[in-house]
């Protein structure tokens, strides 16, 4: 019977381990898109707003990048509730003595660190550069050329840019708080640092 059991943990590691790299190609693909939506950003916010094809062509990029982001945050949903798995997993006692749980957990770490640095980088771009851009937008700037409900336009999407940076933030604050949180420190904690990934 303990023989049963040992080969039985042992497929199951193997199957996280399988199911974190899984997850790992996803964040991958999911951080380059986001990486690319960031450097993007500042040239969008860097075309004129002289004109009414101006607008156009600023409004059209701004709805291009919003679209992207939506579809790449839902094609994260599976690879996310998988990853909230695989860390219920890890934090279990019982499973931190098999042989492949420094693996899954090195595996585990390396996605989520690719996954913090694009997130973080994508709601950390220039402030000062979309304020500006508001600014320009506002009912009351009479400097402003646009029609008023071309430029009511454009200043709800700089609003929608604005807010979705800071919903980066929130979406995955409760991941956070549980990989780095107490039972996520544990889980760390618990380790050789031998095993742990290098960045």
């Amino acid at each position: 019977m303990k023989q049963i059991e040992d080969l039985l943990l042992r497929l199951e590691a193997d199957t996280m381990l399988n199911t974190m790299r899984s997850i790992g190609n996803s964040i991958d693909l999911y951080s380059d898109r986001l990486m690319s939506a960031t450097a993007t950003v500042p040239k969008i916010l860097a075309l004129p707003l002289l004109t009414q094809d101006d607008a156009d062509t600023f409004l059209r990029a701004c709805l291009r990048l919003h679209i992207g982001i939506g579809l790449n945050e839902a094609a994260m949903a599976v690879p996310g509730f998988n990853e909230w798995q695989v860390l219920n997993w890890l934090q279990q006692p019982e499973r931190q003595s098999l042989d492949r749980w420094p693996e899954v957990l090195s595996v585990f770490c390396q996605a989520y660190m690719k996954f913090v640095d694009a997130t973080v980088l994508f709601s950390c771009w220039d402030r000062e550069q979309l304020g500006k851009r508001l600014k320009e937008t506002q009912l009351d700037n009479p400097h402003c050329s646009l029609p008023d409900l071309v430029r009511s336009n454009v200043h709800m999407v700089l609003l929608a840019l604005d807010a979705a940076a800071g919903a980066f933030r929130d979406n995955w604050k409760p991941f956070t708080t549980a990989s780095l949180g107490a039972g996520g420190s544990r889980v760390v904690s618990s380790i050789p640092r031998s095993v742990l990934p290098r960045w």
